[in-house]
């Protein structure tokens, strides 16, 4: 059987959350057979937890993870300092890509976001996670071209996947080191 922790909260449906190494399951005050719904979906779960296994076995030749939170520690004391630095490198990057690509942007700004490192609004601008300021330049450069190339290819089809492999052939190895960056600065935080 699959070790889990039951949330209960006032939502409408339940569901299953994979973080790391751990399984909640958030379900209405009203669910009382919990095990059953953890059994439907053990064979979804087994595979995140494998996933979150590779991820880290992957990872873990690229990244120092206790020079990573310690980084993060120190960066969280001074996080305007932090936010300001990480808005001029953003910024610098952002006018390197944009006139590579040939596109314009609005503006810039640095948000605390749980899920995404950056997103592109219709009006122009451009949000990037805060986290950023905690990775490798390489996954930072990765995620602004990536924003910047949405003003080019709106969708993530094959072109915009090509477009991104000419300039990063490493493609692969630095979207999986995102996710695992993504994992563990969500639980330093």
């Amino acid at each position: 059987m699959i070790e889990y922790k039951v949330i209960r909260r006032r939502v409408k449906y339940s569901r299953i959350v994979v973080k790391k190494d751990r399984v909640f399951l958030i379900v209405p005050w009203f669910v009382t057979n919990t095990d059953s719904i953890i059994r439907k979906k053990k064979k979804w779960i087994v595979s995140k937890l494998k996933e979150f296994e590779s991820l880290r076995t992957d990872a873990s030749r690229h990244i120092d993870i206790n020079a990573l939170e310690k980084k993060v520690r120190e960066g969280l004391s001074r996080a305007g300092y932090v936010r300001s630095e990480l808005k001029k490198k953003v910024t610098e990057l952002c006018d390197l890509y944009a006139s590579l690509l040939q596109v314009g942007y609005r503006k810039i700004f640095i948000r605390s976001q749980r899920t995404k490192w950056a997103s592109v609004s219709s009006r122009g601008n451009i949000n990037f996670n805060f986290n950023l300021a905690f990775v490798p330049e390489r996954l930072l450069k990765l995620v602004v071209y990536h924003e910047l190339l949405h003003f080019r290819i709106k969708n993530h089809n094959r072109e915009f996947k090509a477009r991104l492999k000419d300039q990063f052939p490493d493609l692969d190895l630095l979207e999986r080191l995102l996710n695992y960056y993504a994992l563990l600065l969500n639980q330093f935080r």
